[in-house]
């Protein structure tokens, strides 16, 4: 995921991480720039401003990851994490809240 981050960050593109960010890909993936850290109402304000962007989104069912469009995508604590641009957070965030 730290490596993937890295690509994008290197073609120009910001990355927010919709969830508490302890700094986890910083250190692996070389990351010149922090992640913007999101939760909650911001995130759909940073989704508007920022269409180009990436974001890291933290799945819980990991069952569904095979349906996700995602840059990057791998097991992370017990669930699974993806690295998609921000046309398809906004759909997922959107569905985690029904």
């Amino acid at each position: 995921m730290a490596l993937a981050i890295k690509q994008v960050q290197d073609e120009g593109r910001q990355v927010a991480n919709a969830a508490k960010y302890h700094a986890q890909y910083q250190f692996l993936g070389r990351l010149e720039a922090p992640l913007v850290e999101l939760q909650g109402g911001e995130l759909p304000n940073w989704l508007v401003a920022h269409p180009d962007g990436y974001v890291v989104v933290y799945v819980k069912d990991s069952r569904i990851l095979d349906t996700i469009p995602a840059r990057h995508k791998q097991a992370y604590r017990g669930s699974a994490v993806v690295l998609v641009d921000a046309q398809t957070a906004a759909r997922l965030l959107t569905a985690d809240r029904k």
